[in-house]
This record gives C-alpha cells, sequence and structure tokens, in this order.
C-alpha cells in the first residue's frame, strides 16, 4: 500500500495553488462582467467582435471611473466611415440604456475627453484606468485628429468611435 503522507511542504503548494487558481478565476468573472455591463452602453447598432480592454475604480458612494474599448466589426466599422455623421445620428440612439440617450454626435478633433481624465495620468484627472500606453495613444491621437467621432450622456460619460482602428471606447467618471 502507497505511503499516503504528505510532506508540509507538498501541502503549502497545493493551497497556494489553488489559492492563486480561485484569484485568477474571480478576476476573470469580474473582468466578464464589467466588460458586459460597459457594453450595455455601447449603442446597440454597433456590431462589436469583443472587448479589447476594460479598467474600472469605485471610491465612495456611487463614484467611480472606468474606460472600456471594443472592436468594431468591419462592416459597421465601414458605415461609419462612408455615412459619417448622418449614419451615427441615425442609427446609435439605442443602448440597453433606455433612459440614457446619447446627445449628437461630433466629428474630431476632440480637444479634452473623459478618456484622457482617466486614463492617463499627465492630463491630471482621477486616473483609474491602466490603458496600455500604445492603445492609449492610438486612441488619444484618432481623437486629436479627423479619425473620430463621439458624443455623450452628459459630461461625465461618453462615447468615441475610430473607424480606421475599428474601436469604440466607452469612458466615465463620476
Amino acid at each position: 500500500m502507497p505511503n499516503l503522507k504528505r510532506s508540509p511542504f507538498a501541502a503549502a503548494a497545493l493551497g497556494l495553488a489553488v489559492g492563486f487558481a480561485i484569484y485568477k478565476l474571480i478576476g476573470y468573472l469580474y473582468l466578464s462582467a464589467l466588460m458586459a455591463h460597459y457594453k450595455s452602453y455601447i449603442p446597440s447598432s454597433f456590431e462589436s467582435a469583443h472587448g479589447v480592454f476594460a479598467g474600472d475604480r469605485s471610491g465612495g458612494f456611487l463614484e467611480g471611473c472606468g474606460v472600456a474599448v471594443f472592436s468594431l466589426s468591419e462592416r459597421t466599422s465601414t458605415d461609419i466611415s462612408t455615412g459619417g455623421l448622418a449614419f451615427l445620428n441615425e442609427t446609435s440612439r439605442g443602448t440597453q440604456h433606455q433612459d440614457r440617450q446619447y446627445q449628437s454626435w461630433r466629428r474630431a478633433p476632440i480637444q479634452v475627453t473623459v478618456f484622457q481624465t482617466v486614463a492617463r495620468p499627465d492630463a491630471g484627472g482621477n486616473v483609474c484606468a491602466e490603458v496600455p500606453d500604445t492603445l492609449a495613444e492610438d486612441i488619444l491621437s484618432a481623437a486629436r485628429g479627423s479619425d473620430a467621432f463621439h458624443s455623450a450622456f452628459d459630461k461625465n460619460t461618453e462615447v468615441i468611435v475610430i473607424p480606421g482602428l475599428r474601436l469604440a471606447v466607452f469612458s466615465h467618471d463620476r
């Protein structure tokens, strides 16, 4: 009969491995829920392949900020590029939040964005999402140029659409 006794080291290593696996699973589930929540603010007419990035921070009572970046389908990106403001204002009114409607869409350049204040430490805002530098720079460059459109629910919540990069960016700061 084999010896079923384990060393204390093996038991500790197994406990750490299980604990780490549970920690990673909780993180994955949280990220999935966050991505689904933020996607509900993207116009329902936008076909999105998948989430690219999401990050947030909570603080105080009903306070927090966050960013989510979604890839757009090639079809949606082409429709936005060719139809421009007319396409956006006509097709992107509905989200899963019936009480929230976008203001009229505007073409870039965008001087200061909610995205910039919550994703970039050099903007002096409430940084809450560590968006990878190259992704953040691509978004900000497009927003400062002419290859982007933006709209908002209010002064603290916006969506930037960049058809050339096939991205939709949701940002909020409350």
